[in-house]
């Protein structure tokens, strides 16, 4: 979940240092919005324990003169696979 998280900031912070977005000046309301994404989750123990998959929404709004991130993380894995569990 906090691996989602991360991955969307370093990709603002990756944006915000391109040749494109140092031409012009972008204000933080560029940056809001909700994302939506999925993927497969594995780490060092997946040799040993299966890999999940993942789908996450992260929403990117005003809040006061910053910002706020909200993200919301739903894991499939374990169980049957056919009805594997589900965590939210």
């Amino acid at each position: 979940m906090m691996r989602s998280v991360v991955l969307v900031v370093a990709a603002l912070a990756a944006f915000s240092s391109t040749a494109a977005a140092q031409k012009r000046t972008l204000s933080i309301a560029h940056f809001y919005g909700t994302f939506s994404g999925g993927g497969v989750a594995e780490n060092e123990d997946s040799l040993y324990f299966a890999v999940t998959a993942r789908d996450f929404d992260v929403v990117i709004a005003r809040a006061g003169k910053g910002l706020k991130v909200t993200w919301t993380s739903v894991i499939r894995g374990g169980g049957d696979v056919e009805n594997p569990e589900v965590r939210k």
